[in-house]
């Protein structure tokens, strides 16, 4: 009995250990897996289910806690100014064909390839970002570059996070565009609806609901205000709804699935740099 006793406790201390050295791995892996567009080992080795699970529990942890906020988004203004400073080594032309917004489009690997025959794509796009970083960053990451086209997808961490509501993340992008209007009327914007992923879909109804209600919001604000901004609407396509064109996370493309997301955009681009 005494032998069982300390095994049970030893299990208790271990147990918060284990756990710690899982989220540790699973953040020092997590980035890297993405920047690759495949599954880390760790990822693997958890399983959809549990991969979603634990990024699932960290953005709750983040949602609850004011210092963590802090923290990504000081990373986030971070890495959106690194961003800038990687496109200003290129010394591109105006004219281009900007995405801008979160990690959907940040870790699109092959953007340019997949988004041919478009030309002048550059990916703006960095971290995790909330609408509220976008909007900080829109002028110096975005705007000044001069694009005729600029691809918007932003929102879904807004709602995760729980920092937001529809209204709210609806009038981010509201206000994206009049920045962008202000100095460059002639410019056209996509808005890519947020993607009801399986991660998403896992947190319930309530949650899509939430991502119906955004989407809708900005189809009819854009509808009816300007005449120079698409609503892309890809939420009812059959690959968003298919687990496999996703990592392990339930949240990000695999190759294949920003592939048949870049057939989805094409046309919609093409037709607006027609008419610019």
């Amino acid at each position: 009995m005494k032998a069982l006793g300390k095994w049970l406790v030893a299990s208790v201390v271990a147990l918060p250990l284990v756990g710690a050295a899982v989220v540790v791995g699973f953040f020092a892996t997590y980035s890297t897996a993405l920047k690759g567009g495949r599954n880390s080992f760790l990822m693997i080795l958890l399983g959809r289910r549990y991969t979603g699970f634990l990024l699932s529990f960290i953005q709750d942890f983040v949602s609850g806690n004011e210092k963590a906020r802090q923290s990504i988004n000081k990373r986030m203004i971070g890495e959106a100014k690194e961003k800038s400073r990687m496109l200003d080594k290129l010394n591109m032309d105006p004219g281009g064909v900007c995405f801008t917004g979160s990690s959907t489009f940040t870790f699109w690997i092959n953007l340019e390839r997949d988004m041919k025959p478009v030309s002048g794509v550059y990916n703006a796009a960095f971290g995790g970002a909330c609408t509220q970083h976008v909007l900080a960053v829109a002028e110096d990451l975005v705007i000044n570059r001069k694009p005729s086209v600029i691809v918007y997808y932003c929102g879904t961490n807004d709602l995760a996070y729980r920092e937001s509501n529809a209204e709210k993340v609806a009038n981010g992008f509201v206000k994206f565009v009049e920045q962008v209007l202000k100095t460059s009327p002639k410019t056209k914007i996509a808005y890519l609806s947020i993607i009801p992923t399986p991660l998403h879909a896992s947190h319930g109804e309530k949650r899509l609901e939430l991502i119906d209600k955004v989407n809708n919001l900005v189809k009819d604000f854009a509808g009816e205000n300007w005449h120079n901004v698409a609503f892309v609407d890809c939420s009812h396509c059959e690959f968003v709804k298919d687990e496999k064109m996703y990592l392990y996370d339930g949240q990000h493309f695999t190759k294949e699935g920003h592939r048949n997301l870049a057939k989805v955009l094409q046309p919609v681009i093409q037709e607006l740099a027609s008419t610019n």
